[in-house]
């Protein structure tokens, strides 16, 4: 993989292939999870989650290789969104829908509720002004 030590761009390239290692090495799915508000399917990276015990194993010896705990791995799966007016695809449902990946969808309609709400405020300030 590379390593970053400084706010160097990556070619564009090169991140690609590491992507892709990462695919290969079973760490990222690759699909169209996203679709952009002109209905354009997005190819995106989700990281793979444990389902049991033996799959949280397997997937720690991957992450020893580049010094990654599978808690913080999972953790930081937990902050996933979609930026409004993009929405998921039907195989983006279909993979959030599914367990691990429900939790985080329930706390992503969670945020989308706060964020609808946070809107509606802003429009019913501008509308008042």
């Amino acid at each position: 993989m590379i390593s970053v030590l400084d706010n160097s761009k990556i070619d564009r390239n090169t991140g690609a292939q590491s992507f892709e290692a990462l695919v290969i090495e079973g760490l990222l799915l690759k699909d169209y999870f996203i679709i952009t508000n002109t209905h354009r399917p997005i190819l995106c990276y989700a990281k793979v989650l444990p389902t049991n015990d033996d799959e949280r194993e397997k997937l720690s010896k991957k992450l020893r290789i580049y010094n990654i705990q599978v808690s913080d791995y999972i953790e930081v799966s937990r902050s996933i969104g979609v930026q409004i007016p993009s929405q998921l695809s039907t195989i983006g449902t279909e993979l959030l829908m599914k367990f691990p990946y429900s939790n985080n969808i329930k706390l992503l309609q969670q945020q989308q509720q706060q964020d609808n709400l946070i809107m509606h405020h802003y429009q019913t300030i501008l509308y008042r002004v």
